[in-house]
């Protein structure tokens, strides 16, 4: 029998923890919790929360204000200083080293949400790479000002009582922020086009960019590496390596917020969605969707309808 392990467990941190932590320095903290998938904060500055390295389970856009701190993020320490943006994404290691009088404010988002968004935002795929490997990117006045004109419009639009289209109006202004995120890492990355990437980072950015194309006809990872000339195990290697997740696992998100998207924002049947992602029959789509969600897409559907 094998014997249960004695180490500690990393932490995951997803956004019912900061939920939990912001509520516990509410009189410190300005923070909107706008919804269950999405928070807003005015100005962070209690990071001995973040005394502990943890895993990220969420999404999490923000810019310093003033101050600065050094974060280590995947093993890199990065400091943080004013008009700087950081980007913490899904499953990145994150831990405070110090900080000074950082003041900084976020918006955070649960990584279902941001993949949900990912499908409509092609050419966030390829930057999603870069920014991996640059959680912390400095901006000038404007683009500052761009983050935090967004981060203020999502807050005054909740507060509207009478909105009645509050949801859409939220997912779009989410989506905007997405791209000038994609156009701000664009800009950074033709600045630095002399460095080439490596022949790992070619492949799976390769297969990010074939996945975007092809996720509503391909699921399996064999499709991607023929394409790519190698061994699926290989692909999934390193995927893993220079994303964070196996191939496999971008596969079942990208297909299940495409999912997702139809049933709460289509007026498509549920065969005729098991039909646009290619799936053989309606009942083994429900399993597949079933598995992923713990809810069949029937129910998914209803739930969506009350929420909305």
């Amino acid at each position: 029998m094998k014997k249960a392990s004695n180490e500690p467990q990393i932490p995951k941190w997803d956004i019912a923890t900061v939920q939990e932590k912001l509520r516990a320095h509410r009189d410190e903290v300005k923070a909107d919790i706008i919804e269950e998938s999405l928070i807003v904060v005015d100005d962070f500055s209690q990071l001995h929360i973040l005394e502990e390295t943890c895993q990220t389970q969420m999404t999490v856009i923000g810019y310093c204000s003033s101050g600065s701190c050094t974060l280590r993020i995947n093993m890199k320490d990065y400091e943080i200083r004013p008009n700087d943006l950081l980007c913490i994404l899904p499953e990145q290691w994150i831990s405070l080293v110090k900080s000074d009088n950082f003041h900084c404010s976020f918006v955070i988002m649960t990584a279902e949400l941001s993949m949900q968004l990912l499908p409509k935002v092609q050419n966030l795929y390829d930057i999603f790479l870069f920014l991996r490997k640059n959680p912390c990117i400095h901006l000038d006045d404007e683009e500052i000002n761009l983050i935090r004109s967004y981060q203020s419009f999502l807050k005054e639009r909740h507060r509207d009582p009478h909105g009645m289209f509050m949801r859409e109006i939220q997912q779009h202004l989410l989506m905007s922020l997405l791209y000038e995120l994609c156009d701000i890492a664009g800009r950074v990355i033709l600045q630095q086009h002399d460095k080439p990437m490596n022949r790992k980072e070619e492949y799976a950015e390769q297969f990010l960019l074939d996945l975007s194309m092809n996720y509503r006809r391909e699921r399996g990872v064999g499709f991607y590496a023929e394409r790519l000339h190698i061994t699926p195990k290989y692909l999934s290697g390193i995927v893993k390596e220079v994303s964070g997740r196996h191939a496999t696992e971008w596969i079942e998100e990208v297909v299940i917020s495409e999912a997702k998207n139809m049933l709460t924002n289509s007026s498509l049947t549920i065969q005729e969605i098991s039909n646009e992602l290619n799936f053989c029959n309606q009942s083994f789509f429900g399993k597949y969707f079933k598995e992923h969600t713990g809810l069949s897409p029937k129910s998914f559907r209803a739930a969506a309808g009350k929420a909305s």
